[in-house]
């Protein structure tokens, strides 16, 4: 027993002592960044909730189904033509701006933008000339294949905003990268949503209102990268080379890049699979209620956004205590903000859907389901962060090997006999698979585990 307080205490005074936090600058840091993502998070929650609500009251399920749908490609397809350059253009920038290589930023950039703009044109290109043949194992009609192309051209654009947003968060300018990142995409295009609406009074605008409001922040995206780099080298250094040439940017990025696809199909294979069994209703109740599900991870996902860069600057740096206590530090200020938001989904799942409608009830025990998922995501802190900014990206992409394939075996079981419900279930046990042995690995290689408690 008496170990076990001292535990405690030297936990509580290592971890986030408020009396020292103006001395520890990582900590600052740390709450400053995550503080400013958080408010954009909010943003970008209220304008998601705005978003399916919108669509759900003046449409229905199945048009938020639809929509559910072609976001998902969407998203696969960006993953795929960013080839991992959007999470490892992080580590390049945080690790260059630490050792004080600015004259090689632009360079770096450049390079990483010509890349992500190949593999952009590819997937775009790739999800146009098959747009018929997924219509078809989707929406069972070929008839939506126009959206999909739509979908397909907005690939490019939406890639190029990522990269430019994750450049600016390798940059340490979490407000840009937040502002581009979450709450401006469902911003624009809910906004975009209500003036076609009123002009057209038609569905059909849901998915050109997504593609222009996309577009429009790529634009700016650029220009607020470009004055950021400007400020960074200056004239006299625009000319700089970077140390990093396409193969060795691939080398590190190429893991990333699975890692992410894995990520991305682990998270989106429940809608798919949905998509494809069961009707388009249903994957607008089931997205709903993992929207809900998603606000008990919003703390992590926030302190993540300066967190990266803070992780592959002190790993750089072989500052290895103070990367430990950061690592911890991030998942202790995770779970206390999100673990209230946990107590009110758990007290209120039926209240919190019906505000949808009373249509999206029927996801109550889905999103319980989910949310267990989400508390234990927020618990073990931020693994694959750990492991991508320490050059562990190969090992971050065999944990989620095989998360991804008991996620697909668990989906393809469960779904026809429990729908809903059985996407959650295998949703939730996926999660906590595969942050467990990521929680497990890191222990085994650095000695420490992730989650809040002094081990």
């Amino acid at each position: 027993m008496n170990q076990t307080l001292l535990t405690l205490q030297d936990q509580k005074a290592e971890l986030i002592d408020f009396n020292k936090i103006k001395q520890d600058l990582h900590l600052t840091e740390l709450i400053r960044g995550g503080a400013t993502a958080m408010v954009f998070k909010g943003a970008s929650i209220v304008f998601t909730y705005l978003l399916f609500f919108t669509i759900g009251r003046l449409f229905s399920p199945t048009h938020l189904g639809i929509f559910n749908t072609c976001w998902t490609v969407l998203m696969i397809g960006a993953v795929l033509g960013k080839i991992g350059l959007d999470t490892a253009i992080v580590k390049f920038i945080a690790e260059t701006i630490a050792g004080k290589k600015l004259s090689e930023l632009k360079s770096l950039y450049r390079t990483g933008a010509l890349i992500v703009l190949a593999g952009s044109v590819i997937s775009a290109g790739l999800i146009f000339l098959f747009s018929k043949p997924l219509s078809k194992l989707f929406f069972d009609t070929t008839d939506k294949a126009y959206l999909l192309q739509i979908i397909a051209i907005t690939i490019i654009p939406l890639g190029q905003m990522s990269f430019n947003s994750e450049s600016l968060r390798g940059m340490k300018k979490i407000t840009l990268f937040s502002l581009f990142q979450n709450s401006s995409a469902y911003f624009s295009m809910l906004v975009l949503l209500l003036i076609f609406f009123l002009i057209f009074r038609t569905p059909e605008v849901i998915i050109p209102s997504l593609s222009l409001g996309i577009f429009i922040l790529f634009i700016f995206s650029f220009f607020t990268v470009r004055k950021q780099l400007h400020q960074f080298t200056g004239n006299e250094m625009a000319t700089g080379s970077s140390g990093l040439n396409v193969s060795s940017i691939l080398k590190v990025s190429f893991p990333m890049l699975l890692s992410n696809s894995l990520f991305l199909v682990m998270n989106w294979t429940d809608t798919l699979m949905l998509s494809a069994f069961i009707e388009e209703d249903a994957v607008g109740i089931y997205n709903t209620a993992l929207k809900i599900a998603a606000l008990n991870s919003v703390a992590l996902t926030a302190i993540n956004s300066i967190a990266a860069p803070k992780f592959a600057e002190l790993f750089s740096q072989n500052d290895h205590t103070q990367f430990r206590k950061l690592v911890k530090q991030t998942s202790l200020l995770s779970f206390v903000i999100s673990f209230p938001v946990f107590i009110i989904i758990v007290a209120l799942p039926g209240f919190l859907l019906s505000i949808f409608g009373e249509d999206f009830i029927p996801g109550t025990t889905a999103l319980l389901i989910l949310v267990a998922g989400q508390a234990f995501n927020a618990f073990a802190g931020s693994t694959m962060n750990v492991l991508h900014m320490t050059r562990k990206e190969k090992v971050g992409r065999n944990i989620l090997t095989i998360g991804v394939i008991v996620n697909l075996i668990l989906n393809y079981v469960l779904i026809p006999r429990y729908g809903i419900n059985g996407a959650a279930i295998a949703t939730a046990s996926s999660t906590i698979l595969w942050n467990s042995i990521a929680i497990l690995y890191i222990y085994r290689v650095y000695g420490f585990f992730t989650f809040p408690v002094k081990i």
